[in-house]
């Protein structure tokens, strides 16, 4: 059972940093927010999915499962893709070529003046 929290852990850990990286490619001369929003609520929705195939998966295999196993077990995934989306943002606000602060805080402002 702790190959099946790796290994959907971690899948769910590249697709939402995928994201991060495809919408910083993407949008790296002109960054439109709204449209990043999007898709990284579309990639995080289906890292969250795989998280629920992954718990489907060894339910099949035949562990048998109480409602406390299953809650360790996708928390524990969980926590995996969120350490690895964490990290992958450490590393991209730190090594960025583009000031996503200052970029960021415009598109706000200008949000809110609307």
């Amino acid at each position: 059972m702790k190959r099946i929290i790796w290994v959907y852990g971690v899948l769910a850990g590249l697709i939402v940093t995928s994201a991060l990286l495809i919408g910083t490619w993407v949008m790296r001369d002109s960054p439109d927010f709204h449209l990043g929003q999007i898709l990284g609520y579309g990639f995080m929705a289906v890292a969250g999915l795989l998280i629920i195939v992954g718990m489907r998966k060894a339910f099949l295999d035949g562990h048998a499962f109480s409602f406390g196993a299953q809650f360790r077990m996708g928390i524990s995934m969980v926590l995996i893709m969120s350490l690895m989306y964490t990290l992958a943002w450490m590393l991209f606000y730190h090594t960025a070529p583009i000031d996503f602060d200052a970029h960021y805080q415009a598109y706000l402002e200008a949000q809110w003046a609307e």
